[in-house]
């Protein structure tokens, strides 16, 4: 897997490190200083502990969870999700995991006690965040809701510049990331030129409008 540090703090920011997790870290709070650095899987993402067993959850983007023992401060395990791993969350209670996978739009559910990977949740397109009330036991997802509307004249005279515009709206709970809208154009529309105000607009083929990409 790659080479990836976490930061294990006890507090919510280590001094001199981010909550981007791109550099996760041991510290003592008593000296607020770092006391260990540790290997987790590629791009990580989002952290969880469960308070009862001191054990700290990581996501990353090469769909890895690691457990990390907070006793040692060594990663035990790797646990395979698969896609993009993003969002993390833990039942204290009950002590489950739910990791998110954006690539393949489920949540994994984790039994802490094997770390072992016993279920898989079909959820919303591009899932990213994820939450649990201890209470009900109850996982609750976020994703993103988009919306693509194409507004353009009714008529248009021949040998004349067509104008129109696609727009995608994102009324969901999550960020939509890595968009790609392609729109293809009739053979009989000669392609000028286009552009995006969000991300990149570029032509792919003759005869097809640039695909569009970009986050909502």
């Amino acid at each position: 897997m790659g080479g990836q540090l976490a930061t294990a703090c006890t507090r919510p920011l280590c001094p001199g490190s981010t909550n981007s997790l791109n550099n996760p870290s041991s510290s003592d709070t008593s000296t607020n200083t770092v006391t260990a650095t540790i290997g987790v899987g590629s791009g990580p993402e989002e952290v969880a502990v469960d308070p009862v067993t001191h054990t700290a959850y990581v996501t990353a983007a090469d769909g890895t969870v690691s457990v990390i023992d907070e006793a040692t401060n060594t990663v035990t395990r790797t646990i395979e999700v698969g896609g993009f791993t993003v969002g993390v969350a833990v039942d204290p209670v009950t002590h489950t995991v739910y990791a998110v996978s954006r690539d393949f739009n489920i949540v994994a559910v984790i039994d802490e006690a094997t770390n072992t990977v016993t279920a898989t949740i079909g959820v919303g397109s591009g899932p990213e965040g994820v939450a649990v009330d201890p209470a009900t036991h109850t996982a609750y997802v976020t994703a993103p809701d988009l919306k693509l509307t194409n507004s353009a004249p009714a008529t248009v005279v021949s040998g004349q510049p067509l104008t129109y515009t696609v727009t995608v709206t994102n009324t969901g709970s999550a960020t939509a990331t890595g968009l790609t809208v392609s729109d293809p154009l009739p053979a009989s529309v000669h392609y000028n030129s286009a552009s995006a105000t969000q991300g990149t607009c570029t032509r792919t083929a003759p005869g097809t409008k640039p695909k569009t990409k970009g986050g909502r």
